[in-house]
C-alpha cells in the first residue's frame, strides 16, 4: 500500500503516537489524515501544531459509537488504531477504560468491514507479555502475569484480546492487519498517563523548579524506552508492507534502569547533581523486571525497521520540548 495520495484515519488522534504518525503521513504526502478522538483522554492541544495543516481533518467522535466510526471510515484506505486507556486513566475509570480498550476496537473493526477499509495497524503493547522477570523476550514469549498490578494486567490482557480480534476479522472478513507491540513510548507532546514515563517528566520538573532530586522509585527497575518518531515510522512501514497477520515487537532492545533514565534527564537539563532514591512500595508499576530485554529481530526482518534515535538524543528532544511548554 502506498502512503502517497491515500486517505488515512488515526483512531485516538489526539495522542502522542498519533501526532507523530500524522506528521510522518504528511511528510509522505498522504492525501488526507483524519484524527478521530473525543478528548476523553488525549486533548486537542497536544496536536495544536497540526490542526491548521491542510491535510489534517479533526473528527470529534467516540469509539463506543459505531455510527461515528462509520462516518469517519468512508473512503479510508487504512486505519492506525492508537486509542486506549493506559494504566493511570484505566485505574481511575476501569469500566469506561475497558469498554474503550476492547469494544472500541470491535467497533472500529466492524466499521472497517462495512466500509471496506483495506488495512488496520493496531497499537498493542509489550504489556501483552506481562512481567517477564528474566531473559530475552520475543513474539513467541507467553504472557506471564505473576507480579503484575491488576490494572496493568487488565491493560495487557486487553491488548492480547485486541490482537485476536484483529486476527478474527482477518480470517472472517479479509481485513488486513498488523499488531505492533510497543515498549514505553516517549517524545515531544509527552503526556503523563503511563507509569513508565512519569519519572522522566518528574525529573525535568524538579530540576527546573529547583526542588530536591529525590525519587520514590527502585533505581534498578528497568524498562525499554522507544522514541515516538521511531514508533511512528514502524507504523507507516507496517501499513506499506504487503503482508498481514503479524505481531511485531517495536522496542530498542536495550533495557534502561530508572536510575539511568533520571540521570540522563538531569544531564539533558544541564544538571550535574545526582538523584537520591527512596522506597515507595505503593507505587503503581507496569512490571518490576530488572534484567530482561526485547528481541527486535522480527521488526528488522519484516519491516526493515530499527530504532534510529538513541535514548540520550531522544531525551534531549523531550527536554527541549518540555522547556518550550512554559
Amino acid at each position: 500500500m502506498k502512503i502517497q495520495g491515500n486517505r488515512f484515519l488515526i483512531v485516538g488522534g489526539f495522542g502522542l503516537i498519533a501526532s507523530h504518525i500524522a506528521s510522518q503521513l504528511i511528510e509522505k504526502d498522504a492525501n488526507e489524515i483524519l484524527l478521530f478522538d473525543n478528548g476523553s483522554v488525549g486533548q486537542a492541544t497536544s496536536i495544536s501544531s497540526l490542526i491548521n495543516h491542510p491535510k489534517i481533518r479533526i473528527i470529534q467522535g467516540d469509539v463506543l459509537r459505531i455510527e461515528n466510526l462509520m462516518d469517519a471510515c468512508k473512503n479510508i484506505t487504512g486505519i492506525f488504531y492508537t486509542a486506549a486507556f493506559i494504566t493511570i486513566p484505566l485505574s481511575k475509570r476501569p469500566v469506561l477504560g475497558m469498554d474503550v480498550n476492547v469494544k472500541g476496537l470491535i467497533n472500529t473493526l466492524e466499521a472497517s468491514r462495512l466500509c471496506n477499509v483495506k488495512k488496520i495497524i493496531y497499537a498493542s503493547s509489550i504489556a501483552a507479555f506481562g512481567n517477564q522477570e528474566s531473559g530475552t523476550v520475543d513474539e513467541k514469549t507467553s504472557y506471564h502475569g505473576y507480579g503484575v498490578a491488576p490494572v496493568s494486567a487488565l491493560y495487557g490482557i486487553a491488548k492480547l484480546m485486541g490482537e485476536q480480534l484483529c486476527a478474527l476479522y482477518g480470517e472472517n472478513h479479509g481485513i488486513e492487519w498488523m499488531s505492533l507491540r510497543l515498549s514505553s513510548v516517549y517524545g515531544e507532546r509527552q503526556h503523563t498517563r503511563g507509569v513508565n514515563v512519569i519519572p522522566m517528566v518528574e525529573a525535568h520538573q524538579k530540576v527546573r523548579a529547583g526542588l530536591p532530586l529525590e525519587f520514590a522509585y527502585n533505581p534498578i527497575e528497568v524498562h525499554d524506552y522507544i522514541y515516538a518518531g521511531d514508533v511512528a515510522r514502524a507504523n507507516l512501514l507496517a501499513m506499506e508492507k504487503n503482508f498481514t497477520g503479524e505481531i511485531i515487537t517495536i522496542a530498542t532492545g536495550v533495557p534502561t534502569s530508572l536510575e539511568t533514565l533520571i540521570e540522563t534527564v538531569l544531564e539533558a537539563c544541564g544538571s550535574k547533581d545526582k538523584p537520591k532514591f527512596i522506597s515507595d512500595k505503593n507505587r503503581l508499576k507496569s512490571a518490576g523486571a530488572t534484567i530482561n530485554s526485547f528481541n527486535i529481530g522480527k521488526a528488522k526482518l519484516l519491516l526493515n525497521w530499527k530504532p534510529e534515535i538513541s535514548f540520550p538524543n531522544g531525551i534531549k528532544k523531550l527536554v527541549q520540548w518540555l522547556d518550550r511548554q512554559k
